[in-house]
């Protein structure tokens, strides 16, 4: 059935990096304090710009983590989610 599934997309930034450590302090983190443009916020607005762009009335952002873009015929909804990388 339609409703028992769709399609889950991560586009992911690969430009900065969050980390977390097993020791608190094994890690000097002022060594790798990101000084690019991309934060979690700028993602997700330019990533909303332009599947809004692309689907027209058919995105929904009001979500904390995933963006639907719903289907307008037959085929199924997409969650797309806006990542970084992570490293333990």
């Amino acid at each position: 059935m339609r409703a028992d599934s769709d399609v889950d997309i991560v586009v992911q930034c690969h430009e900065c990096q969050y980390w977390d450590e097993a020791e608190r302090g094994a890690r000097n983190c002022t060594a790798w304090t990101h000084q690019g443009i991309w934060t979690p916020a700028k993602l997700r607005s330019e990533l909303v710009a332009a599947l809004q762009a692309k689907f027209l009335g058919q995105v929904d952002a009001s979500g904390s983590t995933a963006i639907v873009v719903r289907s307008s015929s037959a085929r199924i909804d997409a969650d797309v989610v806006p990542s970084f990388d992570y490293r333990y």
